[in-house]
């Protein structure tokens, strides 16, 4: 739980995620559609198996948002996350594959969840000859940080995360800012790096 990537490790598994999502590496270790998940993933900081479980009724295109609904988060809370233009590439890619226009957004075969070869894809890759030693949950952490590193408020990336930020509990009851400007600002910058 403290493994961060670094830059170069970062950036080494974004060119295979690139290669295999745009057919340009042979025999690639996990799907296409496996492979924009986890960019997504690293796009937006959520949870895999949010990635994995998102349905087109979820996310607001025109308007650049993805709602995951409270029986999907950790903690039961509804959470708005901002889709960047690339984020928004992403989703509009997995459409043009077939996933849409109803069900799963990262669809595998026959619409079927890719939920669980999405927990393998990270091993898939580091046995494929990927560099480093470091798991799925470890890109969420690893955009946090990054995020934080940039100059982003730690509330802010709490709010991104939807992680209950250490405070009175009446403010947190009493507060009732969504922080979405925010949330829209950290994703870009995070993304711009």
């Amino acid at each position: 739980r403290e493994r961060v990537l670094t830059d170069e490790e970062l950036t080494g598994l974004w060119e295979v995620l690139e290669a295999i999502r745009t057919g340009t590496r042979p025999t690639p270790p996990i799907s296409s559609m496996l492979a924009r998940g986890l960019q997504l993933m690293l796009r937006t900081a959520q949870r895999g198996g949010e990635v994995f479980t998102m349905e087109w009724g979820d996310v607001d295109e025109a308007n650049g948002w993805w709602t995951i609904p409270s029986e999907k988060t950790k903690n039961g809370t509804t959470h708005r996350v901002p889709l960047t233009q690339p984020a928004l590439a992403l989703i509009a890619e997995a459409r043009a594959d077939g996933s849409g226009p109803d069900g799963l957004v990262f669809a595998g075969l026959e619409g079927r969840t890719l939920e669980w070869q999405a927990k393998k894809a990270v091993s898939k890759l580091r046995h494929a000859g990927l560099a480093g030693d470091y798991t799925r949950h470890d890109l969420r952490r690893t955009v946090a940080t990054g995020m934080t590193k940039l100059g982003v408020a730690r509330a802010t990336v709490a709010q991104v995360l939807n992680q209950q930020e250490g405070g009175p509990r009446a403010t947190e009851v009493s507060d009732r800012y969504n922080y979405d400007p925010e949330k829209r600002t950290a994703l870009d910058k995070w993304g711009r790096h």
